[in-house]
């Protein structure tokens, strides 16, 4: 009974927050069968909700309009997981605002009962999360905003565009997805200016404009891997190439894929890499627990030289 009257709920949770969907995607996003979901709408026309419903190939279910539904409830997980999500954010720096957590936070405790409210307030009181605040770099919530509203309906923009060495461009991208990693909000996208597909780092578009062309974004896009193979083929002053003795499956699990390009090879793992600063990639090296053999370039020779030097004196 108890998850009946759950599944019932989500129905009209669904309802609420979709408006109109049809018996077919109810059926399917709750994992039921046609006439039990026509038995719960009954149940929650019989407890006074109103439900409109046309029938026909188009038809569907949805609340009569200015039904206004009762506060929202929760559940101690669920309680948990936004009072930990909103504290995640706001330490993780996710958005630039501390204002807008602090006014999310009170509206969610306003319609929450007295001894939840406590539990979700003990939560932000005695629980600390690690993040690394001083890596994050902010960016214009607007922005992030308006992206992902045009990534969502695959409607193009155009953009004003700072590179990394404050060349400015004007782009008309196709926005494929928005994702904050490594602290910094990233945006894949088509670029018509180069016919491929790029990374842009948020906080560097300077102008934004949602346009009305649509296009068709692919089916299956991984916008973190692609995000991570931009950052490790970045051109930098030196290539590196070295052979690592082990497997593929280790030596990633030792490695950022911001690292570089990994790939299995008949005497170990090969790596592919850009660096500015060779000494801090011989220390890497020798932070890793296998050995390896260096194929270019000669300069890193004498960086790993001088760093055993260094590890003996000490």
């Amino acid at each position: 009974m108890a998850q009946s009257t759950t599944r019932i709920l989500a129905v009209l949770e669904l309802l609420q927050s979709h408006g109109r969907l049809s018996g077919a995607e109810l059926a399917s996003r709750l994992n039921l069968d046609r006439r039990t979901l026509r038995r719960y709408i009954a149940a929650l026309e019989d407890l006074g909700i109103p439900i409109m419903s046309e029938r026909g190939r188009y038809g569907g279910y949805s609340l009569m309009p200015g039904f206004k539904l009762p506060p929202m409830m929760f559940e101690d997980n669920e309680a948990m997981a936004l009072s930990l999500g909103l504290l995640a954010a706001q330490q993780c720096g996710l958005v630039q605002s501390d204002s807008a957590f602090a006014s999310a936070r009170s509206k969610l405790e306003r319609v929450m009962p007295e001894p939840l409210r406590k539990k979700v307030r003990a939560i932000h009181h005695a629980i600390t999360i690690d993040v690394a605040k001083s890596s994050v770099t902010a960016a214009n919530n607007s922005t992030v905003l308006e992206l992902s509203c045009a990534a969502a309906n695959q409607q193009q923009v155009s953009i004003q565009y700072r590179s990394a060495a404050a060349m400015g461009s004007s782009r008309i991208v196709d926005p494929y997805g928005v994702a904050f990693y490594l602290g910094r909000y990233y945006l894949v996208a088509y670029c018509q200016l180069r016919n491929d597909i790029r990374t842009f780092t948020v906080e560097r578009i300077a102008q934004l404009q949602t346009l009305t062309t649509n296009f068709n974004a692919p089916e299956t896009k991984n916008i973190i891997s692609h995000i991570e193979k931009s950052l490790a083929n970045i051109t930098r002053e030196h290539y590196v190439e070295v052979l690592l003795d082990t497997d593929l499956a280790t030596a990633e699990s030792y490695l950022s894929k911001t690292l570089g390009e990994l790939s299995q090879v008949d005497s170990g793992v090969l790596l592919k890499h850009q660096c500015s600063d060779l000494g801090w990639f011989a220390r890497e090296l020798a932070h890793w627990p296998f050995n390896f053999k260096v194929h270019r370039p000669s300069q890193l020779h004498v960086e790993l030289k001088l760093l055993a030097a260094r590890l003996i004196k000490a």
